[in-house]
């Protein structure tokens, strides 16, 4: 289950979408454009609107292409990395007691990647995640498109070759000598499980279980989030 709000807030058509992700992420626009055709081939992609390429944008569709294209090394691969990594499940609830977001701590224990990635473009179009931002500064403006640093800093990682994800939440603070201190607020691992008999697990991550010795991971943060958000809000 995928959650947004009934509210539709998309306004941007899948090439902007395709344009924004491009220039946040630093990739070259046409490899955005052979996502989206792929996407859209695929069915997973808004198609409502005067045409396919008329189709307004929602924030599932653009966490979906996020996925596709920041956890693909090749093009081609990026319909099975949408299904790979989106469909990655965690087994906790989302906290942010620094920062309460009510999409995401209204998530349930066993959601997906797919669904929190949405859940947190949705707090940026709403508002929810400035404001959140707005309180930890004590009112003060910030501009999340651009925020490098303190306050805050929300990462999402895609992790390979075993498939796993990995959304991380650091709260900046300044103690009492002046010196900048952080800690990691709430994170949540998206992995494949499997069914264990014994112990006091359930199951266990099956990257556990891997004999592999390498790994790899690309990550984009809140700034990517934040851009996506503000083209399709507008």
């Amino acid at each position: 289950m995928h959650f947004e709000s009934k509210k539709r807030l998309a306004m941007a058509s899948s090439t902007e979408l395709g344009n924004c992700v491009a220039l946040a992420l630093g990739l070259p626009t046409t490899a955005l454009a052979s996502h989206v055709r792929q996407l859209r081939e695929a069915g997973q992609l808004t198609k409502a609107g005067r045409g396919i390429t008329g189709a307004r944008m929602t924030a599932l569709d653009a966490a979906k292409l996020l996925i596709a294209a920041a956890s693909s090394i090749n093009i081609k691969d990026g319909v099975a990395n949408l299904a790979a990594y989106g469909e990655l499940k965690t087994n906790k609830h989302w906290l942010l007691e620094t920062m309460p977001l009510p999409e995401m701590v209204s998530l349930p224990a066993d959601h997906t990647l797919l669904d929190a990635l949405s859940a947190l473009i949705e707090s940026s179009m709403k508002g929810s995640f400035i404001d959140a931002v707005r309180q930890i500064q004590g009112g003060e403006d910030v501009d999340l498109a651009t925020l490098t640093g303190p306050p805050i800093d929300f990462t999402i990682s895609f992790i390979g070759p075993v498939r796993r994800a990995r959304i991380s939440f650091l709260n900046f603070w300044l103690d009492h000598e002046g010196e900048m201190e952080t800690d990691d607020d709430d994170a949540c691992d998206y992995f494949v499980s499997m069914p264990i008999d014994g112990g006091n697990l359930p199951s266990i991550d099956v990257y556990r279980l891997s004999r592999f010795d390498l790994s790899y991971q690309f990550s984009f943060t809140h700034r990517t989030i934040q851009q996506v958000a503000n083209l399709l809000k507008e």
